[in-house]
């Protein structure tokens, strides 16, 4: 294994926790190739330390990345003409001491050594097709919202009461914008 994948999976193991555990969209950007409007991004996910203990414990956490796409109106609310939800589920497996990704719209699973690891392959969207170019209107404005949540309707029901009392458990990211064309 290079130096630098050793680098780079101890950095992503550290940066699990920070003071403010706050979901976050760091960069976004929407182009369009082939008539097709894709969504790059970079999301910033540290882990509380209520929910990383319950993945130390073998609970797994649900993580949602929310994107609407919406119609500006001049009158009344805007429109939201699609909605993708991506749905992530993550694991950890003592006895292997390996964490897994589960892709829940894909069943795609993917294994990694390090939680920081996995957090960085979630956070990071490339080429995710939104729209076609040819269901939007020439005269009217787009935009995006990004929101990242962690799911505690997904814990186990036991969880779920001491979930939702306090500011342990909450994680969710501020929605951020971008305007589609």
């Amino acid at each position: 294994m290079s130096r630098f994948v050793v680098f780079l999976l101890f950095f992503a193991s550290v940066s699990v926790y920070s003071a403010e555990s706050v979901f976050s969209v760091e960069q976004a950007k929407i182009s369009l190739q082939n008539d097709v409007y894709y969504l790059d991004a970079s999301l910033s996910l540290p882990i509380k330390p209520a929910p990383l203990a319950a993945i130390k414990n073998g609970v797994p956490i649900y993580i949602e990345i929310d994107i609407g796409i919406y119609e500006k109106s001049d009158w009344w609310f805007d429109d939201k003409l699609a909605s993708i939800n991506q749905r992530y589920k993550i694991e950890y497996f003592e006895l292997a001491r390996l964490y897994q990704l589960t892709n829940l719209n894909t069943k795609k699973k993917y294994t990694y050594p390090f939680l920081g690891a996995v957090l960085l392959k979630l956070g990071t969207i490339r080429h995710l097709p939104l729209v076609d170019k040819v269901l939007l209107k020439a005269n009217k404005n787009y935009y995006t919202e990004i929101k990242v949540d962690l799911l505690i309707s997904k814990l186990p029901l036991p969880l779920i009461p001491m979930a939702l009392v306090g500011k342990k458990w909450e994680q969710a990211s501020s929605v951020h914008r971008l305007s589609l064309r």
